[in-house]
């Protein structure tokens, strides 16, 4: 899509990004790195979708960055509740608080 100079639009980082699984990663940080510089690291849907990426690929301190990179308003009810599940999933040890006060 990029290479044939297709608009970037948030449903298709969505999409792409969820297809990325731990296998994948290398390319899901790729595709980060181009939403970063196309803007839309302020849609919670795109927020989401790479939280999701992340805890599923066990890379649970990238996926703390990307919420802490993004302002709290972006954050909406799923960005919580995938944080919350996936956090409770990993059973880190030592793991501060699940949320952050806002």
């Amino acid at each position: 899509m990029h290479q044939l100079g297709v608009r970037h639009y948030e449903y298709a980082f969505t999409s792409v990004l969820s297809l990325c699984s731990p296998e994948l990663l290398d390319f899901g940080r790729e595709v980060h790195t181009l939403v970063i510089k196309t803007g839309l690291l302020v849609r919670a849907s795109v927020i989401n979708v790479l939280l999701t990426m992340y805890f599923n690929s066990g890379k649970v301190p990238n996926a703390y960055e990307v919420f802490e990179e993004v302002e709290s308003t972006v954050h909406d009810d799923i960005t919580f509740n995938v944080k919350i599940a996936d956090l409770a999933k990993s059973h880190l040890p030592g793991q501060k608080g699940i949320c952050r006060s806002t």
